[in-house]
């Protein structure tokens, strides 16, 4: 299990246009990595393909760009039996709402 929760800490989406609108304006924001927002987006749900409603990504383990994003009110922790997931990270309204002004 341990190959999988590294994969799914550091996997990437892209998001196209509003990867590039976030990179070009992240100046004015709350400093943000570009994978932190692309897994807030696959939180939600978002895919090339299409969206499914979900708010939850599971790294297994303690992942520090989450827990970046825990500290600063834009998503919460909970963590399980790992046997159940390990660590999951569900984003805030505050997180909801910045992907909001990204779209």
């Amino acid at each position: 299990m341990g190959l999988t929760n590294n994969l799914l800490c550091g996997i990437v989406w892209e998001m196209g246009d509003v990867l590039r609108f976030f990179i070009k304006e992240k100046n004015k924001m709350d400093k943000f990595t570009t994978k932190q927002i692309s897994e807030m987006l696959h939180a939600k749900g978002y895919r090339i393909e299409k969206k499914v409603d979900r708010n939850y990504f599971n790294t297994g383990i303690k992942c520090s760009g989450w827990e970046n994003l825990v500290e600063n009110g834009y998503a919460t922790r909970k963590e399980v039996h790992e046997e159940l997931g390990g660590v999951y990270y569900y984003l805030t309204k505050k997180g909801e709402t910045l992907l909001q002004t990204l779209q």
